[in-house]
């Protein structure tokens, strides 16, 4: 049970089981062009997530599929894409029931407030040792404080934690997981467009330790007096749920706290944000096997490609721009390897991948890796021979290497000294290591 002395946060629109429909609002609606009804705004999740409005009205009038018009719901107007319309019969008569999607809705006022609520989609179930203050956010010790530009977040495991993650890690799918709060550190007010980059580096930040897309499709904000006089709902790319391995270890929630501020700080950063973000989205892609395990393996391929050029010549200043370009892949990546500080022989302990990079006579992990790029993208007959006789386990490895290397290359490139989670050779929840150029 939570300390009698802890923060309770607010869990302002919960669900009773992942994958169930959220209904965040019911009541009058007026669509563009003197159309009137009921409505909900529901958060779908499958077959996909998303904000959807569900509504009813007068058959003679309703939208066609097709249609985009806005509609005013709880004093406020939102964009519709209308998307199905069904005749149906009720007591009083022929009736439409029309359903399309929301991008975003947001009623109320958004100045003034003192905190803003959030609701989180799909994050780990990870624990942060130590002593807590009190009084304490949430539920430790599932809970991490986060800080930035002169934020500060609070994050906690929902309630229900426990039956959330037992039901949501058998069934899949989606979930609410956990609750946070943002709000100055120095306790002023702020405005909802005041926040918005910092929860978005938190929604990418907390994509980025899962290995996959996670959201916050729900928020709300407080003013001074603690009521709630704004909200806002919106759609967002979220992968299901599924267990991955990632560098982030559930029981280290510190680890939250130690990165998040460079993590947030490479969006402001011109010459590293751009280029972090679309190895950020390409590593994430691999890790969840976007495109099959081959799609995977590429899009690895690709992002170290790109990691390659920011550490050696960007972060670190071993190398010119030019004289990287002129180098083959599998250099590249050795030159990568070299800055990271580990090994370029296929690890031991990936046995499939260095019994078929010996069959294949390359002599390293970079040259191993980048014959099998090379045998999906540039398939003459040879290449795809090649690529073709590859034992499933050995690609399989060959996958886990590629993204054990981009996870080291962008804690580097956030200037961490600190533990990771090396999924080459953790063993159990808890086990850590020192990134190894420290």
């Amino acid at each position: 049970m939570p300390h009698p002395s802890n923060v309770h946060p607010v869990y302002l629109h919960p669900h009773s089981a992942p994958d169930e429909p959220v209904t965040l609002h019911e009541g009058p609606i007026a669509v563009q062009g003197g159309m009137t009804g009921t409505g909900r705004l529901v958060l779908h999740w499958q077959p996909s997530t998303g904000l959807r409005l569900d509504g009813e009205m007068d058959s003679m009038n309703a939208p066609q599929p097709g249609a985009r018009l806005n509609v005013e719901i709880a004093g406020s107007t939102a964009e519709v894409l209308f998307s199905s319309m069904h005749i149906e019969v009720g007591a009083a008569g022929h009736f439409a029931r029309v359903s399309g999607s929301v991008s975003r809705f947001a009623k109320g006022t958004p100045t003034g407030l003192k905190n803003i609520g959030f609701q989180v989609v799909n994050f780990n179930d990870f624990f942060t040792r130590g002593v807590y203050a009190t009084p304490t956010f949430g539920f430790p010790p599932h809970v991490a404080e986060l800080q930035h530009g002169g934020w500060r977040i609070r994050l906690t495991a929902v309630p229900e934690f426990r039956e959330t993650f037992k039901s949501v890690g058998e069934t899949g799918g989606y979930a609410f997981t956990h609750l946070g709060s943002v709000e100055r550190a120095d306790g002023s007010l702020f405005s909802a467009h005041d926040a918005d980059a910092v929860l978005d580096a938190l929604r990418r930040f907390l994509s980025f330790a899962r290995g996959a897309a996670s959201g916050l499709p729900v928020r709300w904000g407080t003013a001074a007096d603690g009521s709630i006089v704004w909200e806002q709902w919106g759609g967002q790319p979220i992968d299901p749920w599924k267990g991955r391995d990632t560098w982030f270890d559930e029981h280290h929630g510190n680890l939250l706290s130690e990165l998040f501020d460079a993590f947030a700080q490479t969006k402001a950063d011109a010459d590293l944000g751009p280029p972090f973000s679309l190895a950020l989205h390409w590593y994430q892609n691999s890790n969840i096997r976007a495109g099959g395990m081959e799609g995977a393996i590429i899009l690895g391929l690709t992002a170290l490609d790109l990691l390659g050029a920011m550490v050696v010549v960007d972060r670190a200043g071993v190398m010119s721009d030019s004289k990287y370009d002129k180098l083959v892949a599998k250099d590249k990546l050795a030159m990568l390897f070299d800055v990271l500080k580990v090994s370029n022989a296929v690890p031991a302990t990936l046995t499939h991948l260095s019994a078929f990079a010996a069959t294949n006579s390359w002599l390293t992990s970079s040259e191993t890796l980048a014959e099998i790029r090379h045998g999906y993208v540039h398939s003459n007959k040879k290449r795809r021979q090649v690529v073709l006789s590859a034992p499933n386990l050995a690609t399989f490895e060959a996958w886990q290497l590629s993204l054990w290397y981009q996870e080291l290359a962008l804690l580097y490139l956030l200037g961490h000294h600190g533990e990771y989670r090396n999924r080459l050779t953790a063993e159990w929840l808890g086990q850590v290591e020192r990134v190894p150029w420290v």
